[in-house]
Order: structure tokens, then sequence, then C-alpha cells
């Protein structure tokens, strides 16, 4: 349903009615979709293990709430440019859904190094990748938290002003050092730090 203009909460309400046993859904840019169309996947659709919701600008903590405590699956989340969320949602995300292994939060400008601690925390075992580009509320201490992350291949900053260059070459120092494999980061400058 990628960027379909007609698509609301009444719409999202039936495929959550109809659908049960749905594993993937694609409502990024679908940008009359509210709380209420989390509220009712949260309840309908509980085996959803992918989501994308990019663009979904009127989605806020109180419906990624609920999707996170009754979707437990989920391992798989777009959630680039949902504007409204906090660390809120990242909180109850990284406790609730334990086998979150891919999470794009770019252009997410509320998240905070919060947010990063409790992912890289709870989901230790399970994270790959985080797309954080654009996030102005991410600092260096985003990367110490990130040490955590066994799991972690890939870390997008692009456009991340408060993460420095030091700051990621000193992280993936330490990776190297422990003989981690380890994947691109991407920097603020969209240089890829691994050459």
């Amino acid at each position: 349903m990628k960027g379909c203009e007609g698509a609301n909460d009444e719409t999202v309400a039936h495929i959550a009615r109809g659908c049960p046993h749905l594993q993937y859904l694609c409502l990024s840019n679908c940008t009359q979709i509210t709380d209420r169309s989390l509220i009712s996947l949260s309840q309908g659709c509980k085996m959803l293990t992918d989501i994308e919701l990019s663009g979904c600008s009127l989605l806020s903590d109180a419906g990624f709430t609920q999707l996170a405590r009754h979707c437990k699956s989920l391992t798989r989340m777009d959630l680039e440019d949902c504007s409204l969320i906090t660390d809120a949602t990242i909180h109850s995300l990284s406790t609730n859904c334990n086998n979150l292994s891919e999470l794009s939060l770019s252009h997410c400008e509320l998240i905070t190094d919060e947010s990063i601690h409790c992912l890289c925390t709870n989901n230790k075992d399970k994270l790959q990748v985080l797309e954080l580009d654009n996030c102005p509320q991410i600092t260096d201490s985003a990367l110490s938290h990130m040490r955590h992350a066994k799991a972690l291949k890939r870390i997008d900053l692009y456009d991340c002003q408060n993460v420095s260059k030091e700051a990621i070459q000193r992280f993936k120092m330490e990776k190297k050092k422990a003989n981690e494999e380890w994947g691109p980061v991407l920097a603020s400058d969209g240089i890829d730090l691994d050459r």
C-alpha cells in the first residue's frame, strides 16, 4: 500500500480484521494514518514481523507503544520520518520486541542517545542494522552504547552533526581490536570509514 493516498485508519482496521496472520506490511508514505492504525494492527495482526511506516508523520509514541506490546515478533521496522516519536517508542520496542534486528530511525529528530542505550542493551544479541541519518540529538555517546550490541553490522550516521569522525574511528578501532567482524559505519559526510 506504499504511498496510497486514500489509505486511512479505516483501511488499516479492515486489513487488521481480515488478515490475522499478516507478517509484512508496507504503509510508507500513507500520510493519513494515525495511532488508530497502529492500535488496529496491534489487536489484529500479532504475527507481524516486518513493517514499513516511513513518512507516516502522524504516528506517535502512543500507537507504537501498543504495537510493541502486542506485536512482539517484530524483527524489522522502517520508521524513517516518523517525526513525532521519542525515546518512549524506542524504549517500548526494545523492551518488548526481543528479535528486532533492523531499525531505521532516520529523520526522527526527537530520538536521543537514551534510545540507543535501550536498543543496544535490550537487543544486543539481535540488532544488526541501525539507521540514524539526520538524528541531530544523537552524539558520540551513542557509539559507546553501541559497543554492547554484539550483532550490530551496519550503522548509518549521515548528517548526525553531533557525532564526530574521531568517535567513529575510535569505535571502529575498538571493534577491530576485539576481532569483531564489522560492516560499514557511514559517517556524517557520507564517507564509508571502512576504507
